[in-house]
């Protein structure tokens, strides 16, 4: 059970990976909502990191509703699926009343995130053994995996002058067709394209 305090403002941390599965997702189910769960990588004081690990649940949907499967959300949450993403689609990035008396009332969930076309937001979901569950607003924060990419053969070329379009480190070097680019280059600068 993770004891949050109401006064912090947490961050969820969301790989970009998960992000792309939810964009595909939506996109081969159109204007439909959907769920997935998605297994915390680490959850500490103000942060939740997702990990990149994700189940989809059984469930039956439409375009306002999303019907899970109670006796398979409780197996993938006690497997350490404890984040729940739900779309809605083309639809605005707000919690609906019945986000959070549904989602946001079960205990089993450490955070919701809700997924639409023009934003996303979250909420940890707070645990009180007196009161039972709260809301705890959230901050998002996509992120992008740092790719190693060797570019060992990208050199700055020093650019000392240049003639027309084309740019030399020295004076160019004449060579047979030298003239004819030239003329062709000076030609351009003075054409009027239709």
């Amino acid at each position: 059970m993770n004891n949050w305090n109401s006064k912090t403002n947490p961050e969820i941390i969301i790989p970009e990976f998960i992000i792309n599965v939810c964009k595909t997702i939506q996109k081969k189910l159109g204007r439909k909502e959907f769920s997935i769960l998605v297994k915390p990588e680490l959850i500490r004081e103000k942060t939740i990191i997702l990990s990149t690990e994700y189940a989809i649940p059984k469930q039956e949907v439409t375009f306002s509703t999303v019907d899970l499967d109670p006796e398979d959300i409780l197996k993938l949450t006690e497997e350490g699926y404890t984040i729940i993403i739900h779309s809605h689609h083309d639809m605005g990035t707000s919690f609906s009343s019945t986000d959070e008396h549904y989602l946001h009332s079960h205990t089993l969930f450490d955070a919701s995130i809700l997924y639409a076309n023009n934003g996303i937001e979250g909420i940890i979901i707070g645990k009180d053994p007196l009161h039972g569950s709260f809301e705890i607003p959230a901050t998002i924060v996509i992120e992008s995996p740092e790719i190693e990419i060797d570019i060992s053969n990208i050199k700055e070329k020093q650019v000392r002058h240049h003639t027309s379009s084309t740019y030399y480190t020295s004076k160019p070097k004449k060579d047979k067709y030298h003239d004819e680019l030239t003329s062709l280059l000076d030609y351009r600068d003075y054409y009027v394209y239709p």
